[in-house]
């Protein structure tokens, strides 16, 4: 029965230390500290704010970092773990705010969740759960781990469409406030056309993104 449990993506969501088999995890935490999220959210509203796309960002400042590690026990041994780095040594991309944008006319896509290999982005909602209803992607399950004629070959930046039967290992990851979302960079992910979340996020790789950031396919919020 144990074994047959860690099958399932429910399992990796809390028990996976590394984010295997499935290429994310969830951080089950404690509520960030209410002066650490009041910190924050005055940010994000005196911020000068970019728009592109489907996605309101600002860059932010240790604030964010602290926010996502607040309550969050388990937060560095989980990057460290999957990069087998030390934290100090590991390349930091932000943190930043980003909040997602309603656009009914989004097609079906999947894309990289970073674009960089070896990395992982986190991602924690600052003012109300987060789901595929309000902009959360949906992720595809041990995607990181699947040739690209399985599940489309991204790593020249090409975004592909899904077919009509889309994948059926592509799951809605719901994040409360207290939890945080753990992904591989590596992982495929399909965007939703939904909006209203605003996120906290940071990445972390092996080495810098270099020409990485010019690729087509990156998430706009990443270029800050």
């Amino acid at each position: 029965m144990a074994d047959e449990q860690k099958k399932h993506p429910r399992w990796a969501l809390r028990h996976a230390p590394n984010m295997e088999p499935f290429g994310y995890r969830r951080l089950e935490g404690n509520a960030p500290g209410a002066k650490v999220q009041e910190k924050v959210v005055h940010h994000w509203r005196q911020s000068v704010k970019k728009e592109e796309a489907s996605f309101r960002y600002c860059e932010g400042g240790r604030e964010c970092e602290e926010f996502l590690m607040s309550g969050n026990p388990d937060f560095e041994r989980t990057i460290t773990s999957k990069l087998d780095m030390e934290y100090r040594k590991i390349t930091k991309q932000g943190p930043g705010i980003v909040e997602i944008l309603p656009d009914p006319n989004m097609r079906p896509q999947l894309r990289r969740a970073h674009p960089s290999r070896d990395s992982i982005i986190v991602f924690r909602p600052l003012l109300g759960p987060a789901n595929w209803g309000n902009g959360l992607a949906k992720l595809c399950s041990s995607s990181h781990n699947q040739g690209p004629n399985t599940i489309g070959d991204t790593m020249h930046g090409d975004v592909h469409e899904t077919p009509d039967n889309v994948p059926q290992d592509l799951h809605e990851v719901p994040v409360d406030v207290p939890q945080t979302l753990c992904i591989n960079g590596d992982l495929h992910v399909m965007p939703s056309p939904n909006g209203g979340a605003v996120l906290v996020w940071m990445a972390f790789s092996k080495r810098p993104m270099m020409d990485d950031i010019y690729r087509h396919d990156i998430f706009p919020f990443m270029k800050t």
